[in-house]
């Protein structure tokens, strides 16, 4: 639901062992999106650029149960699904997608009535619905409740949490919802609005129904997981295109930065947008706003509009590995773009569905398929305790779909790997792994080896930085070992098994509380009705 920034910093640290890159930016937005200008105090707006190419599409109904089925005759008489350039080919890791235009034309899709988990795209809707029913400049002030409704830990983006009694307005709680994902702000917004959370989820499936769109159910304004809060990619572009018809939330899904003022519990808060293709992580060409999430149950999604020559796309990609989504988001703007404009371009590499298949004595097998690569692929790999300057390297010709490669590790210990290949215009992209190397292959779950704790995936793969799985959150170092006992250097606590606690903690002979979202207390908060202040380590003092 967050962005792992600990993941990230390793994964841009480690790239640099396979691959340099430039990155421009330039600023720019069509007029149909937001007319007019706007202060830097609003969010600034900026958009992206770089271009690689992409490829195609085709259609599939799912009722959500697995079982394939079509729409009603009322739904078909009320939707046209028609997909524009039905026979584009391009390979995604996205199990959904669909692309439409400002007419609300289909241009591509795969899956796209599917019933799918949206995670933190939910918030599009969410700021429409807050834009719609209350003033953005009225003041609310947070509640415990609020604060605690529905929320696990590492579910809240802002640094610091928010805290009971704070005082905000509604232009900067959806600046929050929107650029860090914080979903108490969600909590908030939705009781400013309606009171509860159950009652903002029938205005948004009020929304929905007044849009037409039949293949959704909201529970909540934030997009933590639900049994009855879904979704699908051709309903979540839509809901795009209405919000990007709103210049005030145009705005919020455009910008890079915004800073939320001081309140009597906390300073300045600045906020970052969490869109890769428009902080700069991963640009793209013609990308002007959006919203990312993720779950556990969601994987990756990805909301973005586009434009280029005055002509607007909208983009969902749904149920994907997590960068994997830009990829794919990349490839189905350019694609669509280049059928639009009579061109054609090369597809960017996309190396996905990485799982270890066979660990012994002599090695491991990993698996993973690589599409749109048109020439040669390479690997990388590292022990972790020894670092890049150990790093071995492997040349390979063209790699196409499933491939199966053995590494031979001199030793047991944690291991990085990259896996990049490049297509026929000469742009590599790739992504990284971790491997626990015992001798022998690992089970999901907690592993043991060497006295120490390790997180391992549903492929085989260890998990470095703050993973998130179905049976536990956690914080490891940089080698995979689970941190334990211990405050964790993103201000949690992970507690005698690893995982992350909240609540009062005993900790090195001071008192510690843990908020809702995981986050570590300090300076002045509300716990129970009264006010506590902490040392700006986190120590009560009074």
């Amino acid at each position: 639901m967050m962005k792992r920034g600990c993941i990230l910093a390793a994964f841009l640290l480690c790239a640099c062992v396979l691959v340099s890159c430039s990155r421009t930016r330039s600023d720019g937005l069509h007029e149909s999106f937001i007319p007019g200008e706007e202060s830097a105090s609003s969010g600034e707006i900026q958009a992206t650029e770089e271009t690689d190419p992409s490829g195609g599409i085709n259609v599939e109904i799912d009722s959500g149960d697995g079982t394939e089925t079509s729409p009603s005759e009322e739904e078909e008489s009320s939707r046209d699904y028609t997909v524009a350039y039905p026979n584009l080919s391009v390979t995604t890791d996205s199990t959904a997608y669909c692309v439409i235009d400002d007419t609300e034309q289909v241009y591509a899709a795969k899956n796209m009535l599917d019933r799918k988990a949206p995670a933190s795209i939910t918030k599009v809707l969410t700021a429409l619905i807050v834009y719609e029913n209350v003033s953005l400049d009225k003041t609310v002030t947070v509640t415990e409740e609020e604060l605690s409704r529905d929320i696990i830990v590492m579910s809240s983006g802002v640094r610091p949490s928010l805290r009971a009694g704070e005082q905000f307005t509604v232009r900067d709680l959806l600046f929050m919802l929107i650029l860090e994902s914080t979903n108490t702000a969600g909590n908030v917004l939705a009781d400013a609005v309606a009171g509860s959370n159950e009652a903002f989820a029938e205005l948004m499936n009020k929304k929905c129904a007044s849009l037409g769109l039949t293949h959704s159910h909201f529970a909540n304004p934030h997009g933590l997981d639900a049994d009855d809060h879904y979704s699908c990619a051709y309903d979540m572009a839509v809901i795009l295109r209405n919000a990007m018809s709103v210049p005030e939330i145009a705005q919020m899904l455009s910008a890079i930065s915004y800073t939320v003022p001081a309140t009597d519990y906390a300073g300045e808060r600045v906020l970052s947008a969490g869109h890769s293709m428009l902080n700069g992580d991963f640009p793209c060409s013609g990308a002007i706003s959006g919203k990312p999430g993720w779950t556990v149950d969601a994987r990756a999604t990805l909301l973005t509009a586009f434009s280029r020559n005055g002509k607007n796309f909208y983009i969902c990609t749904m149920n994907s590995d997590e960068g994997m989504h830009y990829v794919d988001t990349a490839n189905l703007a350019n694609s669509v773009y280049a059928q639009f404009n009579g061109e054609i371009y090369d597809s960017i590499p996309l190396t996905h569905d990485v799982s270890i298949v066979n660990a012994d004595a002599e090695g491991v097998v990993i698996r993973f398929s690589v599409d749109n690569a048109n020439a040669a692929s390479r690997t990388a790999w590292w022990n972790t305790k020894l670092g890049t300057a150990a790093a071995s390297f492997a040349e390979f010709g063209e790699l196409h779909g499933v491939n199966e490669v053995r590494f031979a590790f001199p030793e047991a210990g944690t291991y990085a790997v990259q896996l990049f290949s490049k297509n026929g215009s000469g742009v590599e992209k790739g992504i990284m792994v971790y491997v626990l190397y015992t001798g022998s292959s690992m089970t999901t779950g907690v592993a043991t080896w060497q006295g120490q704790n390790y997180v391992i995936d549903e492929n085989g793969l260890m998990k470095v930085g703050e993973p998130e799985m179905t049976f536990g959150t956690y914080c490891t170092d940089a080698n995979g070992c689970i941190l334990k006992d211990t405050i964790t250097y993103g201000g949690y606590f992970a507690g005698p098994d690893g995982k992350l606690l909240t609540g009062w903690q005993d900790f090195t002979g001071g008192k510690y509380y843990f908020q809702p979202d995981g986050r570590m207390a300090t300076g002045r908060i509300v716990i129970d009705g009264e006010v506590h202040t902490f040392t700006d380590g986190g120590i009560l003092t009074e």
